[in-house]
This record gives C-alpha cells, structure tokens and sequence, in this order.
C-alpha cells in the first residue's frame, strides 16, 4: 500500500510539472516494487520514443534524399560550359564583350554588364531599382577590397539572375510600353503612327 501511494504520488508530480517524466523520475526510485508499478508507463513512454525516432528517420531520409538531388545538380552544372569566341558581341549594343566587364549566360547570350544594367533597370520595381543604386553607392565607397567584392557580388546577383533575352526578364518585357518616358523625344516622336 505504501508502494501505491509513492506511485501516485509520482504520477501526481509527473502530471503537475508538464516537464517531468517517468525517465527523471524512476532514476530516485530505489524499490523494485515501486519501479514495477511503472511498467504501463514505461512502455508507453518507449512507444513514444520509437515513434519519435521513426519520425526522425525519415526526416533523415528526406534530407538525404535532397542532399542527393542538390549533388547530382552540382554535378551537372559543374559540366556546363558556354563556348565563344573572341569576336563576341554583346547582343544589346553590338560591340566586342571583351571591352569591359560582361556577363554570358548558359543559353549563349552576352552582354556588357552596363548595357545589362540599363535594359534590367528600366523593367525593375522602384524598391529594387532603390537596392541596386543603394549596392552601387556603397561599392564606389567601398574602402576595403573585400568590402567593395561584397557589392560587386551583390550587383551581379541582380543584374545576371537571367539572360535579358530569353528568361523572365523578356516575359516582363513584352507588358511594358514600347515608348517609354525617359526615351529622347525625338527617338519617341519616330516611334509614332499616324492613324489617318
């Protein structure tokens, strides 16, 4: 009887705490009699362990799974290569890419990366057209070389995400008015139809 009390008065705790469990408790309890009066507990508690670790398997297997995935598509980028040649022509203003920085795309297409800018700039939100002034700012006042490599690899990620001719960029092209207002307006005014 005195067993039962030390078992409920166990359980009471156990319940009370929200933290406790059978595994801290049954390391103070010395009495097999006692100990036994757990077992219900105890393998109820082991059902939920190897539930647990069941569930933390798979999980393992899913991050396998996507480490995998995330290698083999390493693998193939790593095999990826863009031929060209020292003729090269950015597709946007025609001139050699070999005269100033560029950018060349996996489907073939090179620009300058000023030429890059002006067409990307035009087709982006104002906040972003904000983030790209602001990362252009801060690599002109860059005063480390690491600092100023930082924001170059900033402006880069925005500017080359995609190739300007055939990636998301020509889809969002296609919305926008073909005359825009910053253009000259004697280039605007050749633009024009007459509809008479």
């Amino acid at each position: 009887q005195e067993a039962a009390g030390k078992v409920d008065s166990m359980r009471d705790l156990i319940e009370k705490s929200g933290t406790l469990t059978i595994k801290d408790v049954l390391q103070f309890v010395q009495e097999e009699s006692v100990v036994s009066e757990f077992k219900t507990d105890i393998c109820r508690t082991l059902d939920e362990y190897e539930s647990q670790i069941k569930a933390l398997r798979s999980e393992m297997d899913t991050y396998r799974k996507a480490s995998q995935g995330i290698k083999e598509e390493l693998r193939k980028v790593d095999q990826k290569r863009v031929d060209f040649s020292a003729q090269q022509r950015c597709e946007l203003c025609n001139q050699g890419v070999f005269t100033q920085k560029f950018y060349v795309f996996l489907c073939g297409h090179c620009f300058h990366s000023t030429c890059m800018r002006e067409l990307v700039f035009v087709n982006m939100e104002t906040p972003q057209q904000k983030r790209l002034e602001d990362l252009e700012a801060s690599e002109r006042n860059a005063t480390t070389p690491a600092e100023k490599a930082k924001h170059v690899a900033e402006i880069d990620d925005i500017l080359a995400t995609d190739c300007a001719l055939c990636g998301d960029l020509m889809v969002k092209c296609t919305v926008q008015p073909f005359v825009h207002p910053f253009m000259d307006e004697e280039e605007a005014e050749s633009w024009r139809i007459d509809s008479g």
